[in-house]
């Protein structure tokens, strides 16, 4: 972006959303849900949701061990669209308190 004229200029943020899924921090979730106000039952369900999840891999047509991600969230959860907005806003809102306090 070009800078304006005078002591002020400007800066973008370029956020690749099909990664972004997959970069979410489980605690970030939390964290969010927590500051929004929902009541715990719900965010410790979320939790429970995000955190007990398993996986495995099917190499050359052999199933391999199941391991447990510890980051991101589901792109095809009904719910992952809704998590990932709320984190955007949550962020939005830390950087516009970070540019306020001109830190």
């Amino acid at each position: 972006m070009r800078c304006r004229k005078g002591k002020k200029g400007w800066m973008t943020i370029k956020v690749d959303l099909d990664k972004a899924y997959d970069c979410l921090k489980w605690e970030f979730v939390k964290e969010t849900l927590q500051d929004i106000g929902y009541p715990n039952n719900f965010v410790q369900l979320v939790w429970y949701c995000m955190s007990t999840t398993t996986m495995s891999l099917l190499w050359n047509g052999e199933v391999l061990d199941h391991f447990s991600p510890n980051i991101g969230v589901r792109q095809r959860d009904p719910i992952a669209p809704y998590l990932f907005v709320l984190c955007l806003e949550r962020l939005s809102h830390l950087i516009n308190l970070v540019m306020n306090k001109k830190l």
